[in-house]
């Protein structure tokens, strides 16, 4: 559970440059090539599929073809039938020629037919054995009863059933094709479906395919390009702290050194003019350039650790009311003229679960930077305090307070707030701070309000993650 936003730098994954442009073309080339296989494979497919339609709708059309060439010499039998009737009952010669023009026709299209289907063995058969039953019917017509011819051999009624036995005969073999090509029809139409729907599967699934390589493609790229960037933040980064170290390193280190040497040459002057105020006086002030010039290497020595990875939780049972009161103690050495630290706890015994030395460091460094900001006149509080199964630990006093505009960059490495003036530190110590609090699973939070009190309080949970 978040207390309050606190500004920190994202954790970046170590990545090298020679790591990423290893890996950057490698990746982007077998995406490519992945890509451009598919390409090949999905328009292979799409190309053969396509193709075995195109000769399946050119089968189904072919029988829709012979389908209705057996249609159409089916009616053109009908047309001669009732032209050779017509002629028998009126004896008009204009039936007689649509008689003629018909046969010829209908030979013609007998011969059509017979072409379209020599390929298959079943329908010749059939269209072979109507052709020899049609032209037994058009010979029988010519030569006898279309002519008006007496045959003594048979009667009028024999002769009426013969014509329909062989009528029947063709209209049956011409039903028989339109059946055969209509199962044709039906078996070609079902493939053809089935070859369509392959084809659309093959080409979706292709398309699919291709659309998630070049989406991996672009996600990769775009990781990549941010990997590199985060990269270069990082080496401008690094290169930023080494100048911050150089830079407050060389000033740090300068006021307190010279600070000493100008001491020690006083308490030589002090020394032989007996004066033993002053030799205490600057002794005084020596000791506190060598505690400052130890906090700051102090401060280094910790983030280093922290940078690479050598600080460990080791968590324990203690008194936290007990380290609290021993910390106190020591820090009140530290304190300026008029200024006060208070310890207020809320319980008797405050026993936790915590990393012992992180909790002691954190606190030291939360007071330290209120003796050295707050101001002469400052009050200083240390509360600690155990409720819903949190402990909380704050320090807050009633100094000058953080700028609203500093807010923001408090937690940043090297990071020093505009009213510190000329007060020495290494803007480390928050930032060291927050890395000890997160590595025990607690929160850091703070407020701030210029000029009455500053706040800054670790929750944590004996040691699980809130």
């Amino acid at each position: 559970m978040a207390i309050m936003g606190i500004p920190t730098k994202n954790k970046l994954s170590p990545v090298t440059p020679a790591e990423i442009k290893k890996a950057f073309p490698i990746m982007v080339y077998v995406g490519r090539v992945a890509a451009v296989l598919l390409v090949l494979v999905v328009g292979a497919s799409a190309l053969y599929y396509s193709d075995r339609q195109h000769k399946k709708e050119k089968w189904i059309e072919h029988a829709y073809s012979v389908y209705n060439k057996a249609d159409t010499v089916g009616n053109l039998l009908n047309e001669i039938s009732l032209s050779r009737s017509r002629y028998v009952t009126t004896k008009s010669i204009g039936f007689l020629k649509e008689y003629n023009t018909n046969s010829i026709y209908l030979q013609a299209q007998l011969k059509i037919l017979a072409d379209m289907v020599k390929d298959n063995r079943g329908q010749t058969k059939t269209v072979s054995k109507l052709s020899n039953d049609l032209n037994f019917l058009t010979e029988y017509w010519k030569s006898g009863q279309l002519l008006l011819k007496q045959q003594k051999e048979r009667s009028p009624a024999q002769i009426v059933l013969l014509e329909k036995a062989k009528m029947d005969m063709a209209i049956a073999d011409i039903n028989a094709i339109k059946q055969a090509e209509q199962k044709l029809l039906v078996i070609r139409e079902a493939e053809n479906n089935q070859l369509r729907e392959r084809t659309e599967i093959a080409i979706i699934s292709g398309t699919v395919m291709i659309l998630i390589i070049v989406y991996f493609l672009i996600w990769f790229i775009w990781r990549e390009f941010n990997n590199r960037v985060k990269t270069y933040q990082q080496e401008k980064e690094i290169s930023e702290l080494k100048t911050n170290f150089v830079s407050i390193a060389s000033h740090e280190f300068r006021t307190p050194l010279s600070s000493v040497i100008l001491s020690l040459s006083l308490i030589e002057k002090y020394a032989r003019n007996n004066d033993p105020d002053g030799v205490l006086k600057h002794s005084y002030k020596i000791k506190s350039s060598v505690n400052n010039l130890t906090a700051i290497l102090e401060d280094f020595l910790s983030l280093e650790k922290l940078n690479t990875g050598k600080v460990r939780v080791k968590n324990e049972h203690f008194d936290l009311k007990e380290l609290c009161e021993s910390i106190v103690e020591d820090m009140e050495l530290s304190l300026k003229p008029h200024q006060q630290l208070l310890y207020n706890p809320s319980e008797v015994s405050i026993i936790v679960d915590l990393d012992k030395h992180l909790v002691h460091n954190a606190i030291v460094n939360l007071i330290s930077n209120s003796i050295k900001y707050a101001g002469e006149q400052a009050t200083i509080s240390l509360e600690t305090r155990y409720a819903g199964e949190r402990i909380f630990i704050s320090v807050k006093d009633n100094g000058i307070g953080i700028a609203e505009e500093d807010q923001k960059n408090l937690f940043t490495a090297f990071y020093r707030v505009n009213n510190t003036g000329n007060i020495p530190g290494t803007g480390l110590g928050l930032n060291i701070v927050l890395r000890y609090v997160k590595l025990m699973n607690g929160k850091l939070s703070f407020f701030s309000v210029p000029g009455k009190e500053t706040r800054f309080e670790m929750i944590f949970s004996d040691g699980k993650p809130i």
